[in-house]
Protein backbone atom coordinates (compact mmCIF):
# COMPACT_ATOMS: atom_id res chain seq x y z
CA UNK A 1 0.00 0.00 0.00
CA UNK A 2 2.48 2.52 1.17
CA UNK A 3 4.85 1.71 -1.98
CA UNK A 4 1.23 2.52 -4.51
CA UNK A 5 1.47 5.85 -2.88
CA UNK A 6 5.19 6.77 -3.05
CA UNK A 7 6.31 5.25 -6.31
CA UNK A 8 9.48 6.44 -7.46
CA UNK A 9 7.38 7.40 -10.49
CA UNK A 10 5.39 9.86 -8.28
CA UNK A 11 8.01 11.22 -6.54
CA UNK A 12 10.25 11.92 -9.55
CA UNK A 13 7.09 13.53 -11.02
CA UNK A 14 5.96 16.03 -8.24
CA UNK A 15 9.56 17.37 -7.55
CA UNK A 16 10.58 17.94 -11.33
CA UNK A 17 7.18 19.87 -10.82
CA UNK A 18 8.70 22.08 -8.27
CA UNK A 19 11.13 23.42 -9.96
CA UNK A 20 9.14 23.72 -13.03
CA UNK A 21 6.21 25.77 -11.00
CA UNK A 22 9.33 28.12 -9.88
CA UNK A 23 10.41 29.65 -13.72
CA UNK A 24 6.54 29.36 -14.61
CA UNK A 25 5.86 31.64 -11.52
CA UNK A 26 8.59 33.68 -12.36
CA UNK A 27 7.92 34.25 -16.02
CA UNK A 28 3.98 35.10 -15.19
CA UNK A 29 5.37 37.44 -12.85
CA UNK A 30 7.38 38.89 -15.40
CA UNK A 31 4.85 39.37 -17.96
CA UNK A 32 2.07 40.70 -15.76
CA UNK A 33 4.59 43.05 -14.27
CA UNK A 34 5.09 41.79 -10.74
CA UNK A 35 7.25 43.86 -8.80
CA UNK A 36 8.23 45.57 -5.42
CA UNK A 37 9.99 48.86 -3.79
CA UNK A 38 12.84 47.74 -1.64
CA UNK A 39 12.01 49.46 1.31
CA UNK A 40 15.02 50.63 2.73
CA UNK A 41 16.85 51.84 -0.45
CA UNK A 42 13.81 53.17 -2.52
CA UNK A 43 14.78 50.95 -5.24
CA UNK A 44 11.90 49.05 -7.62
CA UNK A 45 12.56 45.61 -7.49
CA UNK A 46 11.50 43.24 -10.54
CA UNK A 47 11.15 39.67 -11.63
CA UNK A 48 13.94 38.66 -13.80
CA UNK A 49 14.66 35.39 -15.52
CA UNK A 50 15.02 35.22 -18.99
CA UNK A 51 18.09 37.43 -19.23
CA UNK A 52 21.46 35.96 -20.15
CA UNK A 53 23.05 36.96 -16.56
CA UNK A 54 20.42 35.09 -14.01
CA UNK A 55 20.54 32.08 -16.54
CA UNK A 56 24.36 32.01 -16.78
CA UNK A 57 23.94 32.45 -12.63
CA UNK A 58 21.70 29.41 -12.53
CA UNK A 59 23.56 26.95 -14.44
CA UNK A 60 27.31 27.86 -13.27
CA UNK A 61 26.32 27.98 -9.63
CA UNK A 62 24.11 25.22 -9.69
CA UNK A 63 26.47 22.58 -8.21
CA UNK A 64 27.84 25.13 -5.28
CA UNK A 65 23.58 25.09 -5.08
CA UNK A 66 23.36 21.66 -4.50
CA UNK A 67 25.91 21.21 -2.09
CA UNK A 68 25.17 24.20 0.02
CA UNK A 69 21.08 23.07 0.95
CA UNK A 70 21.60 22.88 4.56
CA UNK A 71 19.15 19.74 5.27
CA UNK A 72 21.01 17.81 2.71
CA UNK A 73 24.44 17.90 4.64
CA UNK A 74 22.55 17.66 8.29
CA UNK A 75 20.81 14.72 6.93
CA UNK A 76 24.00 12.98 5.70
CA UNK A 77 25.75 13.28 8.96
CA UNK A 78 22.82 12.25 10.90
CA UNK A 79 22.07 8.89 8.38
CA UNK A 80 25.43 8.00 9.92
CA UNK A 81 24.21 8.15 13.52
CA UNK A 82 21.20 6.87 13.15
CA UNK A 83 21.80 4.28 10.87
CA UNK A 84 24.49 2.90 13.10
CA UNK A 85 21.81 2.91 15.93
CA UNK A 86 18.64 1.52 14.09
CA UNK A 87 20.83 -1.85 12.59
CA UNK A 88 21.64 -2.22 16.03
CA UNK A 89 18.63 -2.69 18.04
CA UNK A 90 19.31 0.26 20.51
CA UNK A 91 15.69 2.64 18.94
CA UNK A 92 13.95 -0.72 19.18
CA UNK A 93 15.26 -1.24 22.72
CA UNK A 94 14.65 2.29 23.56
CA UNK A 95 10.89 1.74 22.99
CA UNK A 96 10.70 -1.64 24.37
CA UNK A 97 12.38 -0.44 27.47
CA UNK A 98 10.28 2.86 27.95
CA UNK A 99 7.09 1.28 26.74
CA UNK A 100 7.50 -1.80 29.36
CA UNK A 101 7.91 -0.15 32.62
CA UNK A 102 4.98 2.13 33.04
CA UNK A 103 2.07 1.78 35.57
CA UNK A 104 -1.58 0.83 33.85
CA UNK A 105 -2.88 3.62 35.49
CA UNK A 106 -0.75 5.79 33.32
CA UNK A 107 -0.36 4.21 29.98
CA UNK A 108 -2.20 6.34 28.04
CA UNK A 109 0.44 9.53 29.07
CA UNK A 110 2.89 7.34 29.00
CA UNK A 111 2.56 6.37 25.52
CA UNK A 112 1.74 9.85 24.36
CA UNK A 113 4.68 11.11 26.37
CA UNK A 114 7.10 8.44 24.81
CA UNK A 115 5.68 9.61 21.12
CA UNK A 116 6.70 13.08 21.96
CA UNK A 117 10.51 12.11 23.08
CA UNK A 118 11.02 9.81 20.07
CA UNK A 119 9.49 12.14 17.17
CA UNK A 120 12.45 14.09 18.40
CA UNK A 121 15.35 11.52 17.28
CA UNK A 122 13.91 9.52 14.07
CA UNK A 123 10.81 8.42 12.31
CA UNK A 124 12.21 4.53 11.80
CA UNK A 125 11.25 4.59 15.61
CA UNK A 126 7.84 4.52 14.00
CA UNK A 127 7.75 0.91 13.07
CA UNK A 128 8.64 0.03 16.46
CA UNK A 129 6.66 2.35 18.35
CA UNK A 130 3.72 1.56 16.80
CA UNK A 131 3.66 -1.87 17.00
CA UNK A 132 4.74 -2.15 20.55
CA UNK A 133 2.00 0.69 22.18
CA UNK A 134 -0.61 -1.40 20.63
CA UNK A 135 1.09 -4.81 22.18
CA UNK A 136 1.33 -3.24 25.70
CA UNK A 137 -2.12 -2.39 25.53
CA UNK A 138 -3.55 -6.07 24.77
CA UNK A 139 -0.67 -6.96 27.36
CA UNK A 140 -3.03 -4.66 30.42
CA UNK A 141 -6.13 -5.73 29.08
CA UNK A 142 -7.03 -2.71 27.01
CA UNK A 143 -7.72 -2.52 22.98
CA UNK A 144 -4.20 -3.06 21.04
CA UNK A 145 -6.12 -0.99 18.20
CA UNK A 146 -6.51 2.01 20.18
CA UNK A 147 -3.25 1.89 21.54
CA UNK A 148 -1.87 2.20 18.30
CA UNK A 149 -3.50 4.85 17.03
CA UNK A 150 -2.74 6.98 20.38
CA UNK A 151 0.89 5.89 19.61
CA UNK A 152 0.26 7.76 15.49
CA UNK A 153 -1.02 10.60 16.83
CA UNK A 154 1.06 11.69 19.59
CA UNK A 155 4.58 10.40 17.10
CA UNK A 156 2.94 12.06 13.62
CA UNK A 157 0.33 14.71 14.46
CA UNK A 158 2.11 16.37 17.26
CA UNK A 159 5.34 17.09 15.90
CA UNK A 160 4.42 21.03 17.96
CA UNK A 161 4.46 19.40 21.20
CA UNK A 162 8.39 18.88 22.18
CA UNK A 163 9.38 18.33 25.48
CA UNK A 164 13.28 19.10 24.32
CA UNK A 165 15.07 20.33 21.22
CA UNK A 166 16.10 17.31 18.53
CA UNK A 167 16.83 16.62 15.26
CA UNK A 168 13.48 18.81 13.71
CA UNK A 169 14.42 21.90 15.60
CA UNK A 170 17.78 21.24 13.61
CA UNK A 171 16.81 21.08 10.58
CA UNK A 172 13.70 23.78 10.66
CA UNK A 173 15.31 26.05 12.60
CA UNK A 174 18.63 25.93 10.07
CA UNK A 175 16.00 26.41 6.74
CA UNK A 176 14.82 29.35 9.17
CA UNK A 177 18.48 30.65 9.51
CA UNK A 178 18.94 31.02 5.75
CA UNK A 179 15.54 32.66 5.38
CA UNK A 180 15.86 35.61 7.83
CA UNK A 181 19.65 36.07 6.76
CA UNK A 182 17.81 37.33 3.45
CA UNK A 183 17.23 40.76 5.38
CA UNK A 184 19.72 40.10 8.32
CA UNK A 185 23.10 38.49 7.68
CA UNK A 186 24.07 38.85 11.25
CA UNK A 187 21.25 36.44 12.51
CA UNK A 188 21.55 33.31 13.77
CA UNK A 189 19.04 30.45 15.39
CA UNK A 190 18.99 28.83 18.76
CA UNK A 191 18.78 25.48 19.35
CA UNK A 192 16.13 26.29 21.75
CA UNK A 193 14.07 29.31 19.75
CA UNK A 194 11.15 27.60 19.82
CA UNK A 195 10.87 25.64 23.40
CA UNK A 196 8.77 27.71 25.44
CA UNK A 197 5.88 28.01 23.35
CA UNK A 198 5.98 23.97 22.08
CA UNK A 199 6.53 23.12 25.54
CA UNK A 200 3.04 25.06 26.29
CA UNK A 201 1.60 23.46 23.49
CA UNK A 202 2.61 19.83 24.88
CA UNK A 203 1.51 19.89 27.76
CA UNK A 204 -2.00 21.13 25.86
CA UNK A 205 -1.99 18.48 23.74
CA UNK A 206 -1.13 15.90 25.87
CA UNK A 207 -3.61 16.28 28.07
CA UNK A 208 -6.12 16.61 24.98
CA UNK A 209 -5.20 13.21 23.68
CA UNK A 210 -5.19 11.52 26.83
CA UNK A 211 -9.20 12.84 27.55
CA UNK A 212 -10.03 12.19 24.02
CA UNK A 213 -8.43 8.33 23.66
CA UNK A 214 -9.61 7.39 27.48
CA UNK A 215 -12.81 9.22 27.61
CA UNK A 216 -14.54 9.42 24.19
CA UNK A 217 -12.92 7.04 22.09
CA UNK A 218 -12.18 3.79 24.14
CA UNK A 219 -16.11 4.10 26.27
CA UNK A 220 -17.89 4.48 22.26
CA UNK A 221 -15.48 2.29 20.21
CA UNK A 222 -13.07 0.23 22.08
CA UNK A 223 -14.72 -1.05 25.71
CA UNK A 224 -12.62 -3.16 28.27
CA UNK A 225 -14.24 -6.49 28.36
CA UNK A 226 -13.67 -8.89 30.68
CA UNK A 227 -13.13 -11.16 27.58
CA UNK A 228 -10.11 -8.81 26.51
CA UNK A 229 -8.54 -8.14 29.94
CA UNK A 230 -8.24 -12.78 29.98
CA UNK A 231 -6.87 -12.50 26.82
CA UNK A 232 -3.30 -11.40 27.83
CA UNK A 233 -0.91 -13.06 25.51
CA UNK A 234 2.12 -13.71 27.89
CA UNK A 235 4.15 -13.35 24.73
CA UNK A 236 2.88 -9.63 24.13
CA UNK A 237 4.47 -9.34 27.69
CA UNK A 238 8.03 -10.86 27.08
CA UNK A 239 7.89 -8.63 23.85
CA UNK A 240 7.79 -5.66 25.64
CA UNK A 241 10.25 -6.06 28.35
CA UNK A 242 14.28 -6.65 27.77
CA UNK A 243 16.19 -9.24 28.51
CA UNK A 244 19.51 -9.06 30.63
CA UNK A 245 21.58 -8.62 27.72
CA UNK A 246 19.87 -5.80 26.83
CA UNK A 247 19.93 -4.44 29.66
CA UNK A 248 23.46 -4.52 29.98
CA UNK A 249 23.95 -3.77 26.18
CA UNK A 250 21.80 -0.70 27.41
CA UNK A 251 24.19 0.46 30.04
CA UNK A 252 27.17 0.33 28.11
CA UNK A 253 25.59 2.29 25.39
CA UNK A 254 24.36 5.22 27.61
CA UNK A 255 28.40 5.31 29.14
CA UNK A 256 29.27 5.56 25.40
CA UNK A 257 26.74 8.45 24.85
CA UNK A 258 27.53 10.13 27.81
CA UNK A 259 31.40 9.70 27.10
CA UNK A 260 30.91 11.33 23.45
CA UNK A 261 28.80 14.33 25.10
CA UNK A 262 31.76 15.30 27.34
CA UNK A 263 34.35 15.01 24.44
CA UNK A 264 31.59 17.01 22.24
CA UNK A 265 31.87 19.60 25.24
CA UNK A 266 35.20 19.86 25.97
CA UNK A 267 36.26 20.50 22.03
CA UNK A 268 33.85 23.62 21.82
CA UNK A 269 34.67 24.74 25.09
CA UNK A 270 38.50 24.82 24.13
CA UNK A 271 38.30 24.82 20.50
CA UNK A 272 35.35 26.76 18.87
CA UNK A 273 34.83 29.86 21.87
CA UNK A 274 32.21 32.16 21.15
CA UNK A 275 33.51 35.27 19.67
CA UNK A 276 35.87 38.03 21.79
CA UNK A 277 33.58 40.39 23.60
CA UNK A 278 30.45 38.33 23.79
CA UNK A 279 28.66 38.54 27.18
CA UNK A 280 25.20 36.93 26.71
CA UNK A 281 24.35 33.48 27.10
CA UNK A 282 23.11 32.78 23.33
CA UNK A 283 26.82 34.16 21.67
CA UNK A 284 28.16 31.65 24.60
CA UNK A 285 26.74 28.98 23.61
CA UNK A 286 26.17 29.29 19.74
CA UNK A 287 29.17 27.24 19.04
CA UNK A 288 27.60 24.59 20.64
CA UNK A 289 24.28 25.04 18.78
CA UNK A 290 25.98 24.93 15.21
CA UNK A 291 27.92 21.82 16.37
CA UNK A 292 25.02 20.03 17.52
CA UNK A 293 24.36 17.99 14.05
CA UNK A 294 27.77 16.78 14.58
CA UNK A 295 26.94 16.34 18.33
CA UNK A 296 24.41 14.03 17.75
CA UNK A 297 25.87 11.78 15.24
CA UNK A 298 28.83 11.26 17.67
CA UNK A 299 26.00 10.31 20.33
CA UNK A 300 24.41 7.99 18.06
CA UNK A 301 27.78 6.06 16.38
CA UNK A 302 29.20 5.47 19.96
CA UNK A 303 25.85 4.17 21.55
CA UNK A 304 24.59 2.13 18.75
CA UNK A 305 28.05 0.61 18.13
CA UNK A 306 28.08 -0.48 21.85
CA UNK A 307 25.01 -1.42 22.06
CA UNK A 308 25.38 -3.89 18.90
CA UNK A 309 28.56 -5.07 20.16
CA UNK A 310 27.54 -6.25 23.24
CA UNK A 311 24.37 -7.63 21.57
CA UNK A 312 26.11 -9.60 19.07
CA UNK A 313 24.22 -7.23 16.25
CA UNK A 314 27.19 -5.11 14.91
CA UNK A 315 29.61 -7.32 15.56
CA UNK A 316 32.49 -6.10 13.71
CA UNK A 317 33.66 -2.91 11.87
CA UNK A 318 31.86 -4.56 8.51
CA UNK A 319 28.43 -4.88 10.15
CA UNK A 320 29.08 -1.42 10.98
CA UNK A 321 30.03 -0.08 8.05
CA UNK A 322 27.02 -2.18 6.16
CA UNK A 323 24.74 -0.46 8.53
CA UNK A 324 26.06 3.18 7.60
CA UNK A 325 25.48 2.25 3.88
CA UNK A 326 22.25 0.73 4.48
CA UNK A 327 21.12 4.09 6.17
CA UNK A 328 22.55 5.82 3.47
CA UNK A 329 20.72 3.88 0.92
CA UNK A 330 17.37 4.52 2.35
CA UNK A 331 17.91 8.24 1.73
CA UNK A 332 17.62 8.00 -2.10
CA UNK A 333 14.38 9.16 -2.29
CA UNK A 334 15.40 12.42 0.07
CA UNK A 335 18.79 13.46 -1.74
CA UNK A 336 16.70 13.52 -4.78
CA UNK A 337 13.87 15.72 -3.00
CA UNK A 338 16.75 17.70 -1.62
CA UNK A 339 18.59 18.34 -5.17
CA UNK A 340 15.66 19.52 -6.56
CA UNK A 341 13.81 22.02 -3.81
CA UNK A 342 17.80 23.31 -3.68
CA UNK A 343 17.19 23.93 -7.29
CA UNK A 344 13.63 25.16 -7.21
CA UNK A 345 15.10 28.25 -4.48
CA UNK A 346 17.60 28.65 -6.72
CA UNK A 347 15.14 29.39 -9.26
CA UNK A 348 12.70 31.39 -7.11
CA UNK A 349 15.95 33.54 -5.67
CA UNK A 350 17.96 34.28 -8.77
CA UNK A 351 14.44 35.49 -10.36
CA UNK A 352 14.09 37.83 -7.48
CA UNK A 353 10.42 35.95 -7.06
CA UNK A 354 11.44 35.47 -3.73
CA UNK A 355 12.14 39.07 -2.84
CA UNK A 356 8.70 40.30 -4.82
CA UNK A 357 6.47 37.54 -3.14
CA UNK A 358 7.99 38.61 0.52
CA UNK A 359 7.93 42.55 -0.14
CA UNK A 360 4.37 42.01 -1.68
CA UNK A 361 2.81 40.18 0.91
CA UNK A 362 4.47 42.10 3.61
CA UNK A 363 2.87 45.21 2.03
CA UNK A 364 -0.47 43.73 1.42
CA UNK A 365 -0.48 42.68 4.98
CA UNK A 366 0.48 46.00 6.47
CA UNK A 367 -2.39 47.95 4.15
CA UNK A 368 -4.64 44.95 5.53
CA UNK A 369 -3.44 46.42 9.16
CA UNK A 370 -4.12 42.83 10.43
CA UNK A 371 -3.34 42.40 13.69
CA UNK A 372 -0.32 39.74 14.82
CA UNK A 373 -2.33 37.33 16.32
CA UNK A 374 -4.45 37.20 12.84
CA UNK A 375 -1.25 36.70 10.70
CA UNK A 376 0.25 34.22 12.91
CA UNK A 377 -3.45 32.05 13.33
CA UNK A 378 -3.82 32.29 9.29
CA UNK A 379 -0.16 30.99 9.07
CA UNK A 380 -1.12 27.45 11.10
CA UNK A 381 -4.63 27.74 8.94
CA UNK A 382 -2.57 27.40 5.69
CA UNK A 383 0.04 24.91 6.79
CA UNK A 384 -2.34 22.71 8.50
CA UNK A 385 -4.32 22.85 4.87
CA UNK A 386 -0.66 22.08 2.99
CA UNK A 387 -0.59 19.16 5.21
CA UNK A 388 -3.39 17.29 3.43
CA UNK A 389 -1.16 17.72 0.13
CA UNK A 390 2.48 17.63 1.51
CA UNK A 391 2.86 15.57 4.57
CA UNK A 392 6.81 16.81 5.30
CA UNK A 393 7.24 19.53 7.14
CA UNK A 394 11.15 19.97 5.74
CA UNK A 395 9.54 20.05 2.16
CA UNK A 396 6.97 22.54 3.14
CA UNK A 397 8.96 24.54 5.43
CA UNK A 398 11.87 24.84 2.56
CA UNK A 399 9.16 26.51 0.28
CA UNK A 400 7.60 28.79 2.40
CA UNK A 401 10.47 29.93 4.95
CA UNK A 402 12.17 31.97 2.37
CA UNK A 403 8.78 34.25 1.79
CA UNK A 404 7.32 33.94 5.24
CA UNK A 405 10.25 34.51 8.19
CA UNK A 406 11.42 37.57 6.08
CA UNK A 407 7.80 39.33 5.01
CA UNK A 408 7.03 38.36 9.12
CA UNK A 409 10.47 40.09 10.22
CA UNK A 410 9.25 43.63 7.40
CA UNK A 411 6.21 43.11 9.68
CA UNK A 412 8.71 43.40 13.50
CA UNK A 413 7.91 39.22 13.95
CA UNK A 414 11.08 37.36 14.74
CA UNK A 415 11.78 34.15 12.62
CA UNK A 416 11.47 32.35 15.70
CA UNK A 417 8.04 32.69 16.31
CA UNK A 418 7.32 32.63 12.42
CA UNK A 419 8.53 29.25 12.40
CA UNK A 420 6.53 28.39 15.69
CA UNK A 421 3.40 29.25 13.81
CA UNK A 422 4.28 26.99 10.88
CA UNK A 423 5.26 23.91 13.30
CA UNK A 424 2.14 24.64 15.38
CA UNK A 425 0.19 24.00 12.20
CA UNK A 426 1.83 21.23 10.51
CA UNK A 427 1.17 18.10 11.94
CA UNK A 428 -2.55 19.13 12.78
CA UNK A 429 -4.47 17.81 10.09
CA UNK A 430 -1.57 15.69 8.84
CA UNK A 431 -2.45 12.13 10.41
CA UNK A 432 -5.77 12.59 8.61
CA UNK A 433 -4.29 12.68 4.95
CA UNK A 434 -4.99 10.02 2.96
CA UNK A 435 -1.50 11.04 0.78
CA UNK A 436 0.75 10.77 4.24
CA UNK A 437 2.38 7.18 3.47
CA UNK A 438 2.28 6.37 7.52
CA UNK A 439 -1.29 6.23 8.07
CA UNK A 440 -1.38 2.83 5.98
CA UNK A 441 1.42 1.09 8.19
CA UNK A 442 -1.13 2.22 10.73
CA UNK A 443 -3.87 0.35 9.05
CA UNK A 444 -1.57 -2.78 8.26
CA UNK A 445 -0.95 -3.14 12.14
CA UNK A 446 -3.79 -2.41 13.12
CA UNK A 447 -5.08 -5.25 10.89
CA UNK A 448 -3.06 -7.62 13.33
CA UNK A 449 -5.63 -7.02 15.96
CA UNK A 450 -8.62 -6.32 13.76
CA UNK A 451 -9.06 -7.98 10.46
CA UNK A 452 -11.99 -5.55 9.10
CA UNK A 453 -10.10 -2.69 10.12
CA UNK A 454 -10.05 0.44 6.87
CA UNK A 455 -8.22 3.35 6.31
CA UNK A 456 -11.79 4.86 6.75
CA UNK A 457 -11.69 3.51 10.28
CA UNK A 458 -8.54 5.09 11.09
CA UNK A 459 -9.16 8.20 9.69
CA UNK A 460 -12.91 8.19 11.75
CA UNK A 461 -10.92 7.75 14.89
CA UNK A 462 -8.08 9.93 14.26
CA UNK A 463 -9.85 13.10 13.15
CA UNK A 464 -10.47 14.02 17.35
CA UNK A 465 -6.99 14.53 17.54
CA UNK A 466 -7.04 16.12 14.70
CA UNK A 467 -9.52 18.62 15.19
CA UNK A 468 -7.87 19.26 19.25
CA UNK A 469 -4.60 19.84 18.05
CA UNK A 470 -5.94 22.28 14.99
CA UNK A 471 -8.21 23.84 17.93
CA UNK A 472 -5.37 24.57 20.55
CA UNK A 473 -2.73 25.71 18.05
CA UNK A 474 -4.61 28.14 16.92
CA UNK A 475 -5.12 29.14 20.86
CA UNK A 476 -2.14 29.17 22.03
CA UNK A 477 -0.71 31.18 18.85
CA UNK A 478 -3.17 33.97 19.51
CA UNK A 479 -2.76 34.16 23.00
CA UNK A 480 1.08 34.07 23.00
CA UNK A 481 0.70 36.96 20.02
CA UNK A 482 -1.26 38.92 22.35
CA UNK A 483 0.70 38.21 25.71
CA UNK A 484 4.19 38.68 23.02
CA UNK A 485 5.83 36.41 25.58
CA UNK A 486 9.46 34.64 24.21
CA UNK A 487 9.59 32.38 21.90
CA UNK A 488 12.45 30.28 23.95
CA UNK A 489 15.11 31.77 26.22
CA UNK A 490 17.25 33.01 23.43
CA UNK A 491 14.19 34.43 21.17
CA UNK A 492 12.10 37.05 21.46
CA UNK A 493 8.24 37.96 19.85
CA UNK A 494 9.36 40.82 18.05
CA UNK A 495 11.68 41.73 15.87
CA UNK A 496 12.74 45.55 15.19
CA UNK A 497 12.26 45.92 11.09
CA UNK A 498 15.27 48.68 10.99
CA UNK A 499 17.87 46.22 11.12
CA UNK A 500 16.92 44.66 7.88
CA UNK A 501 19.23 45.23 5.04
CA UNK A 502 18.79 46.89 1.70
CA UNK A 503 17.48 43.71 -0.43
CA UNK A 504 18.27 45.66 -4.11
CA UNK A 505 21.01 43.98 -5.98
Amino acid sequence: MIKRVLTPGRLRTALLGLVALAAVSAMVALLTGLSAVDPISGHLITVDILSAKTLAHLLTQAPATVTAFPPLGIFLLLALGTAVADRSGLFAALVRGSLSLMPAALLTPVVILTGYLFHQISDALLLVYLPLSGAVFAARGRDPVLGILIAFAAFSGGFAASLGPGIPDIILLQLTEDAARSLAPDWRYALFGNWFILLAVAGLYAGATWAIADRWLEPRWFPRTPSTAEARPEAIELQASLKPAERMAMIWAGLAALAAALVFIAVIRWGASAPDGAHDLRAVLTPYFRAMPACLTLVLLSAGWSYGAVTGTLASPMAVHAAVVDGLTRLAPFILFAILIALFLSVLHASRMDTVLMLSGARTLADAQLAPPLILMTIVLVTAALDLLVGSATAKWAVLAPIIVPMLMLLGISPDMSTAAFRIGDGALNIVSPLQPWIYLVVLYCRRWRSGFSLADALRNLAPFSAAYLVLGLMVVGIWSLAEWPVGPFSSFHYDPGRVASLSR
